[in-house]
């Protein structure tokens, strides 16, 4: 009886989740945007590698106009990303694409940090376990462009 109700209930809630799902990415991929209003979407981050272990974290995207006036301005975005594993390594990331009204700058800029220790074990097919070294590995990354319209 319990599997039964269990079952039931994970019927349920899946055919609801892929039901709010299938709304959100026709909304976010296919219903044309004549609102021109900002959005933000939050999603998780789940993997896993042998390197890596277990990572978990999340990632959110904000885009938004800087023009709404006017059709042709490109959309504009921020782009946040942060994860952590279960060997000790993290990410962190912030990045942007901004265009100005009627599209005459487009500005891009980025920030990361990356910590990222991981055991070498040698070269080969032959490697022990006991000749493990432990490389850290940290980066810390800045950058930025900008273009300009040449008509």
């Amino acid at each position: 009886m319990k599997k039964l109700v269990t079952l039931i209930l994970v019927c349920a809630f899946s055919t609801s989740a892929f039901s709010q799902i299938s709304r959100i990415v026709k909304r976010m991929y296919f219903d044309k945007d004549t609102s021109r209003k900002s959005s933000f979407v939050i999603l998780p981050v789940l993997s896993s590698a042998p390197e890596t272990g277990l990572e978990v974290g999340g990632a959110g995207l904000l885009s938004f106009y800087t023009d709404t006036s006017k059709l042709n301005t490109r959309v504009s975005n921020v782009f946040g990303y942060a994860s952590i594993t279960t060997k000790g390594q993290s990410r962190l990331s912030l990045t942007t694409s901004y265009w100005t009204p009627a599209n005459n700058y487009h500005l891009t800029a980025g920030i990361s940090y990356i910590n990222f220790p991981f055991n070498f074990y040698g070269i080969g097919n032959n490697t022990l376990k006991t000749n493990s070294d432990r490389i850290g590995q940290k980066r810390f990354k800045v950058n930025f462009t900008a273009e300009k319209n040449i008509q």
